[in-house]
């Protein structure tokens, strides 16, 4: 059992708490907006951490196993930045000349959280090695937020950069660091890599892989007391409307969220004594798989310490376990080169779950297509898995092709990636392809298909349109073997006939909405009507059995004669026949049998 029972001295790795708002939030009461509250937040306070004042060479924790089977496979790329002697850190503070050891175990820290998360995005860290006044304190770290960014997983809510990055798969903010770090060089300090720092050496690897911990987002966003919630017993939000990832997750041991402000109003009491009543929780499906299926506990002490509250796992329930890496202390002579498989959990709940990937269409669809057009399309996945395509409206597809199946229906195509074990769904990416109508069209022949067949015509007529019939069809008959449907208003134009032309339906449905004009007595129409559509200006020869629904015959020619046709559930009283405007010169009736 560590000598941390012994004393009260404590080595307190501060989380990133308070932030400095860029603009002025909103006046209270007013909801949240888009752009009420800035969208990126910066470092007010950094991240301090102090140090135990004994040994406890008992502690020696190793890589993760992945990390030690193959410590060159890396998910990700850190970058780090050695601020040069003369330079300053992000709070003004002098940096001195880095120690060449001092980097190596710097960077070999970087190269286990490497291994562990993914990003397709270079984590880059500001790190400053200076001589601080402080006889207890390490080091210190912050980092930025910023909310509501393309790949957000959950809107209104702040993400560091580093994990904001990795979700938006691109660098939001390259002319800034993801994470600043600053180190006191006062310290006796074990840059070695193997683990054993010896008695009165702190080792550099298991401080610096801590801190990182926080810059990657394990750092809430809660505050406590008279100088950031303007009471000595009130917690607030370090921002006015928006918190963090982190906090998302946070509840207390009865299941609360401590962001239910219907219960722990923002600058109250009632929220202060949640984040001080030792009853706090990370409640997130990865995290709890990870602490045999319970909520995982975080530190509230009773009485608040600035930077080690809220933001760590609780130190009484993990210091003794491989989850030890992410509680506020650590001693001299001892290591932690693993962040265990709780904080692993929470960070896959908070988004570091999954490499990101986007769709680049390669070979566009074309702006428009003709009836019965075909294209062929290509995309491509960041990832390199491959792309789902799809159809929609007025097409369809096979794979990559697609073939047009409506002059009035825009096909819409899709492309799709649903990620895998190790990537996110990408977001889909769309295209438009018009359909193309012919508006004037010519029947030349009394086939029941194809070029020049009425069926052929009505498939590519435009919505209102009209469609000839040419003089050489005087007389026949055109006879439709299968069905046709008409889906938008058609004028069929029997002008240039010399003596009428039959259209015989097998089955003829028009939709509802839609009307069939034959225009003229030089066209008759006989088969099966079904469905709610209009049949207009019919000729006394027509003898239409309707199948069900309503058909309405509108201005008649002549006598309608229509037989309804009782089949199925169907009944005589199940149809009904409406002639209506009618300009028949003789009788116009209905006869059912």
């Amino acid at each position: 059992m560590l000598k941390s029972l012994r004393t009260t001295a404590t080595f307190v790795m501060f989380c990133l708490l308070a932030l400095l708002l860029l603009n002025a939030p909103p006046a209270r009461g007013q909801g949240p907006s888009p752009e009420a509250e800035t969208r990126v937040i910066r470092a007010a306070q950094p991240i301090v951490m102090t140090a135990l004042p004994w040994d406890d060479p008992a502690i020696r924790v190793p890589p993760p196993r992945q990390f030690r089977m193959a410590p060159e496979s890396a998910h990700s790329t850190f970058t780090i930045n050695y601020i040069a002697a003369g330079g300053t850190d992000a709070w003004g503070e002098p940096c001195l000349e880095w120690d060449p050891d001092a980097k190596t175990a710097f960077s070999y820290a970087a190269s286990i959280w490497a291994s562990l998360i993914p990003s397709k995005v270079p984590i880059r860290i500001n790190a400053c090695w200076a001589y601080l006044s402080s006889t207890t304190t390490l080091g210190y770290s912050g980092s930025s937020a910023v909310r509501d960014f393309t790949g957000a997983p959950v809107s209104g809510t702040y993400y560091n950069f580093a994990l904001a990055d990795a979700l938006a798969g691109t660098d939001l903010y390259p002319a800034n660091p993801d994470s600043n770090i600053t180190y006191n060089s006062r310290f006796a300090w074990y840059y070695g890599t193997d683990g054993n720092p010896g008695p009165g050496n702190f080792d550099l690897v298991s401080v610096a892989l801590h801190e990182m911990g926080h810059s990657l987002n394990f750092s809430g966003r809660m505050r406590y007391g008279a100088s950031s919630c303007t009471d000595a017993s009130y917690g607030c939000w370090a921002t006015t409307n928006y918190p963090g990832i982190y906090d998302r997750f946070v509840e207390n041991g009865s299941g609360q969220s401590i962001l239910d402000t219907g219960l722990f109003p923002n600058l109250s009491a009632a929220l202060g004594s949640q984040l001080t009543g030792g009853n706090l929780y990370f409640d997130g499906t990865n995290a709890n798989a990870a602490n045999g299926g319970s909520p995982v506990k975080l530190y509230a002490p009773g009485t608040w310490a600035s930077g080690s509250s809220y933001s760590h796992l609780d130190y009484s329930t993990y210091v003794g376990t491989a989850n030890r890496l992410m509680v506020y202390s650590i001693s001299s002579n001892s290591s932690i080169h693993d962040p265990g498989a709780i904080t692993l959990g929470m960070f896959k709940d908070m988004g570091w779950n999954k490499y990101s990937q986007s769709i680049t269409v390669n070979t566009q669809a074309p702006a428009s297509k003709t009836l019965d057009g075909t294209f062929t399309v290509n995309a491509s996945a960041s990832s390199g898995l491959g792309i789902t395509y799809s159809a929609s409206g007025g097409c369809t597809n096979s794979g990559a092709d697609f073939t047009m199946t409506s002059s009035i229906v825009n096909c819409v195509v899709s492309y799709t990636q649903a990620g895998d074990t190790d990537y996110n769904a990408a977001t889909t990416v769309t295209e438009t392809v018009s359909a193309v109508c012919n508006n004037a069209q010519t029947v030349t022949t009394n086939g029941d298909s194809g070029a020049g067949s009425l069926r052929q015509a009505l498939r590519e007529a435009c919505s209102s349109g009209a469609i000839t019939f040419d003089s050489s069809l005087s007389g026949g008959t055109i006879t439709h073997s299968s069905a046709v449907t008409i889906d938008r208003n058609v004028t069929l134009n029997g002008a240039l006939l010399s003596s009428p032309v039959g259209l015989v339906f097998t089955d003829l449905t028009i939709n509802s909405g839609t009307t069939l004009d034959t225009g003229t007595n030089e066209l008759t129409v006989s088969g099966t009507l079904t469905n709610n559509g209009v049949l207009k200006h019919t000729t006394p020869s027509q003898n239409v059995t309707t199948g069900g629904g309503t058909v309405a015959f509108e201005d008649a020619r002549g006598i309608v004669t229509t037989q309804i046709q009782s089949t199925g559930t169907n009944n005589l009283g199940s149809t009904n026949i409406v002639v209506q405007a009618n300009n028949a010169p003789a009788s116009c009736g209905v006869n059912r049998f």
